[in-house]
């Protein structure tokens, strides 16, 4: 976007000239709003008038609106203010304002390999996550290091709610996976069809335990995708030789178990998880 004419449409902002990141669906700036860092992010696609003159939003849109609007948590990204529409060169866009963490993600931070207590730490801050979030009926389905942040105090915190499923409305596709998400942080279930699985926070667990593995060793823990990925990680073909020597036996056990193919495999509640946790400090 021009940047004078985006910087006219939000006058009580301070926005950078260049963005922080884009991505399919948004644009996100930095910015600085009463002297607090902030971030701007914007809906790329242009809105448009209903006949009645009412704006129309995208329903995907709209539920990320709502999902934002449900969780409270300091490990989920924090929105600051309503999400709003604005006239940007005489077209409309929605915008949010949200906290601005570390301008650096997880990716950035994986090499070198994490020690174990770190890794441990990261799967605390996770799952606390995906409790807040499961708690809202919400399955982000998107865990990935590209998707989390830091705070000032250097914790992770889980951004980008447009992938999220609500357990509590019906789905916006009828025959599609039973994702989104990124491949390679992606549980096996989320590559089924709908209908054939329901998806819930199990699905986040098994993402974190990719995430918790990666940060551990260098390595994803099924491989990285080749004509036999799949099968690997849907068989449980876990690469537990990568974790010989770098950690105890308990957070071997907790990651295997996170990584398990089936969800009921898994653990059956996220408190089950933190307690497993404990013991590996």
């Amino acid at each position: 976007m021009d940047h004078a004419a985006l910087q006219g449409s939000f006058p009580e902002l301070e926005i950078d000239r260049h963005p922080l990141g884009e991505g399919r669906i948004k644009v996100a700036y930095g910015a600085t709003w009463g002297g607090t860092p902030v971030v701007l992010k914007l809906v790329k696609a242009a809105l448009v008038d209903d006949s009645d003159g009412t704006v129309q939003i995208p329903e995907r849109t709209e539920r990320e609106i709502l999902a934002l609007a449900k969780v409270n948590s300091p490990r989920v990204a924090r929105v600051l203010r309503d999400p709003e529409v604005r006239v940007i060169d005489e077209e409309q866009f929605l915008s949010f304002l949200e906290q601005r963490y570390s301008d650096d993600t997880l990716r950035t931070r994986m090499s070198p390999e994490w020690p174990e207590d770190r890794v441990v730490d990261l799967i605390h801050d996770l799952l606390a996550a995906v409790s807040a979030l499961s708690a809202a009926d919400l399955v982000h389905r998107d865990i990935k290091p590209t998707n989390i942040v830091f705070d000032e105090d250097n914790r992770p915190v889980l951004l980008d709610l447009d992938s999220a499923l609500h357990q509590d409305l019906d789905p916006l596709t009828s025959e599609s996976l039973t994702g989104p998400g990124t491949a390679q942080y992606a549980a096996p279930e989320q590559f089924l069809l709908r209908g054939q699985v329901e998806l819930d926070f199990r699905s986040d667990l098994f993402s974190i335990g990719v995430v918790a593995f990666e940060a551990l060793t260098g390595t994803h823990p099924f491989g990285y995708p080749d004509e036999d990925w799949y099968q690997r990680m849907s068989r449980g073909n876990l690469d537990t030789d990568q974790l010989r020597g770098r950690c105890r036996r308990s957070l071997q056990e907790l990651l295997t178990r996170l990584l398990l193919p089936e969800p009921n495999q898994r653990y059956r509640k996220i408190a089950m998880a933190v307690e497993e946790l404990e013991r590996c400090r």
